[in-house]
């Protein structure tokens, strides 16, 4: 089916379907992507409430409501399925399709492709792939540097000058602000 022929499906599926509710967020399916709604004014629950308006789950912007906060959605017929139309909290913002995913957290933004990954709070970045970190690479470096030893017609150097020592021990304090 093409997204047109999705798209008059969906809008013929929303004919008598009723007006939008508020509700209360009871429980959220992250795999899924969609949520459980108990209406604010009657005992009424809404089951299979998509967090995406995407035609393909897989792809599009998925909003995760925090669990116990209140929406305004638009059901369809029945109690089953229906989109959220606005967000009283919000626990997670996704954007996905085919390349990867940008994710804002709580406590920071990440973003993945198929094979590498990078995650920014307000205190670290973190970049690694499927075998190697950014901070491990320099730190690896910092190492290599540290231990060196130069080879003079007296045989191999005893080390490095304090002042290149206490640059290095600053180097690798500084990584380790800077990256987890």
């Amino acid at each position: 089916m093409n997204n047109e022929a999705k798209i008059r499906d969906n809008f013929n599926r929303l004919k008598g379907a009723p007006a939008l509710r508020i509700g209360t967020v009871t429980s959220v399916d992250r795999d899924n992507q969609c949520c459980t709604v108990q209406c604010i004014d009657t005992e009424d629950v809404y089951y299979k409430i998509r967090l995406n308006a995407s035609m393909d789950s897989r792809e599009g912007i998925v909003i995760v409501p925090t669990q116990g906060s209140e929406v305004i959605f638009l059901p369809f017929k029945g109690n089953s399925g229906g989109v959220i139309i606005a967000f009283g909290e919000v626990d997670e913002i996704k954007l996905c399709n085919n390349s990867g995913t940008v994710q804002i957290l709580d406590d920071g933004v990440k973003l993945t492709t198929s094979k590498s990954e990078l995650y920014l709070n307000e205190d670290k970045i973190a970049f690694k792939n499927e075998e190697v970190s950014l901070k491990d690479v320099l730190t690896d470096i910092k190492d290599i540097i540290t231990n060196l030893k130069v080879l003079t017609g007296v045989g191999p150097s005893a080390g490095l000058v304090p002042d290149s020592v206490t640059a290095l021990t600053t180097l690798n304090t500084n990584i380790s602000k800077l990256l987890s």
